[in-house]
């Protein structure tokens, strides 16, 4: 699978974006560049993992989504399930380990706080869509309207991102009656954790993943470096189309760090997406922002769904250790691992 160089995009990605209006009922695979994975361009029912929290934190990929318009229901259908195969997890711990029951109901109350903030997200993104094709049906190609919507799931994605990241954070304290040593012995900080060594699961899952990596890095801009805030207005565009004259600033209050844009389906039918920075630091060893672009058309809420659907699973595999191990079994070296 190789790339255009400019707009990072395979031949069967541009091949999808020509031809969408022609393939009706036709699916669109991909075969990743390793070989390991194929991916759905386009198709009503890809085939993918369930949305289980049972099993192993499995390796996922972002920015994928554009290429498959799927519908705001198909989520909520997910979120339902994601939330069905959790339910119970704590008492599970409870029952097997009565001394573990406080750590597992905190750990669900994480669960349970990051299914919300999806849920709404959802909510507020579907009533944004709507709110966008009824005006892209009038043939507009540049579009300025009042959307409190739009600050709305701005509002919940900031809360999903700061909760995932709290959770991952607290893994040390759920995990810590299974770990040799100190009870101090693990960094507080999850990127801290995932840049030594450890024979536990969990984190093994978790090295090496790039929306981690991107999760990690969207939390650290928006709590230390540039907020989510944006007026009341929103700004989208059709996808192709010459961007607005930047009104003011491009880094002020109106400037959004997500951009919302639309493309046209057929003859009347709208996709309506909104897309998060290709990069959010230059290197993160120095802490700099990368001047955002926004090539790779990941979506925010893709983007929210895999973090949370991550971060709910390294919960759920933490609470079946919980369940499963009667004595401490896993080790920490903070020794920095060598690149591969």
């Amino acid at each position: 699978m190789s790339c255009h160089p400019k707009r990072k995009e395979s031949l069967a990605s541009y091949f999808v974006r020509l031809n969408r209006d022609y393939l009706i009922g036709v699916d669109v695979f991909e075969l990743s560049e390793g070989g390991s994975e194929l991916i759905c361009l386009h198709g009503e029912k890809p085939p993918c993992r369930p949305l289980s929290g049972e099993g192993s934190v499995p390796r996922v990929t972002i920015g994928r989504e554009w290429f498959n318009p799927r519908k705001a229901e198909d989520f909520v259908a997910e979120i339902d399930a994601l939330e069905k195969s959790v339910s119970g997890l704590a008492h599970k711990v409870a029952a097997a380990r009565p001394e573990r029951s406080l750590l597992a109901h905190q750990a669900e109350w994480h669960i349970r706080g990051i299914l919300y903030h999806l849920r709404r997200l959802v909510d507020h993104y579907s009533s944004f869509v709507r709110e966008v094709s009824s005006r892209a049906a009038t043939g507009a190609s540049h579009i300025i309207m009042y959307a409190p919507c739009f600050q709305r799931v701005l509002f919940e994605f900031y809360a999903l991102v700061n909760l995932s990241r709290i959770s991952l954070d607290n893994l040390r304290t759920y995990l810590r009656p299974l770990f040799t040593g100190a009870s101090d012995q693990l960094p507080k900080s999850i990127r801290d954790v995932l840049k030594g060594e450890t024979n536990c699961p969990v984190y093994a899952a978790l090295v090496g993943q790039e929306a981690v990596d991107y999760l990690l890095d969207v939390r650290n801009c928006l709590v230390h470096y540039r907020s989510f805030a944006t007026a009341d207005n929103a700004i989208v565009l059709e996808e192709g189309v010459d961007p607005l004259p930047p009104l003011g600033d491009s880094d002020s209050f109106l400037g959004s760090m997500a951009r919302a844009y639309f493309r046209r389906i057929g003859h009347d039918a709208s996709s309506v997406n909104i897309y998060m920075p290709d990069r959010i630091f230059e290197e993160q060893t120095t802490g700099k922002l990368a001047k955002f672009t926004y090539e790779q058309k990941w979506g925010l809420v893709p983007n929210a769904r895999t973090f949370a659907f991550l971060t709910i699973r390294a919960l759920s595999l933490a609470l079946a250790f919980l369940t499963d191990t009667a004595q401490p079994v896993f080790e920490f070296s903070a020794k920095k691992r060598k690149p591969s």
